[in-house]
């Protein structure tokens, strides 16, 4: 699991941090909480800052 910010308004809030979780080799399931199973959507890696948490 990492932790990012959102870098598109037009999909989520931007700068706000976001739990990341794999979903293929370019997506991402971004969460507000440390669970997959509660993510606010499927999104491309690109809208995303990585934090560098772990």
């Amino acid at each position: 699991m990492l932790q990012g910010t959102c870098l598109d308004a037009d999909i989520l809030p931007t700068y706000e941090t976001f739990y990341l979780f794999p979903a293929g080799t370019d997506y991402v399931y971004a969460s507000r909480f440390p669970r997959k199973g509660a993510h606010t959507g499927y999104f491309e890696k690109k809208h995303f800052q990585d934090q560098g948490n772990e």
